[in-house]
């Protein structure tokens, strides 16, 4: 199971709630028990939603085919929410050696109920050797963005950047005395 955490406005609305109840607390009145009211119920139903928001959801590796070097390799993978309800944009992220940055991370546009999407991770490939690829994690989190939830699913796959195919007319291979 993995937490929930709060993003940077999360713990702006957090600090601000807190701070509202302890003046709804000393000062008793409709106007700060309704501010103080208010704050809260958005932190906590922003957490409640951000607690439920990877529930019922399906991610698969779909099959990857090896690649060359400085062209684009496909890491395709299936999302399948599984729930009557619709689902946010998500991100999917994943540590990959051979792309510059070291990181893959692509957007998962909204789900509709019971909805399966084969999202095609297309990247550049810039080192070339054998690769393991390993830990998938789903980011999401509530509407508001004020907290975020990370599922991490471990699905193995391997690949393979082979060297980059330099055609014959591009090498400097000119002049009557080289073969």
């Amino acid at each position: 199971m993995t937490l929930v955490t709060p993003t940077v406005r999360g713990w702006v609305l957090i600090i601000a709630a807190l701070v509202s109840v302890a003046i709804a607390l000393v000062n008793i009145g409709l106007a700060t028990a309704l501010a103080a009211s208010a704050l809260t119920g958005m932190v906590l139903s922003s957490f409640i939603l951000a607690f439920f928001s990877m529930y019922k959801l399906k991610l698969e590796r779909r099959a990857n085919l090896d690649g060359l070097q400085n062209n684009s390799v496909n890491l395709p993978v299936t999302i399948k929410n599984l729930s009557w309800r619709f689902r946010q944009a998500m991100v999917v992220k994943e540590k990959c050696a051979f792309i510059p940055g070291g990181v893959l991370a692509i957007a998962i546009p909204p789900l509709s109920p019971n909805e399966e999407i084969i999202l095609p991770r297309t990247c550049n490939a810039a080192k070339r050797g054998h690769f393991k690829l390993g830990k998938l994690s789903l980011i999401g989190g509530d509407p508001a963005g004020l907290f975020r939830r990370c599922q991490n699913y471990n699905i193995p796959a391997e690949i393979m950047i082979a060297p980059e195919i330099t055609h014959l007319s591009n090498l400097p291979v000119t002049g009557s005395s080289r073969h």
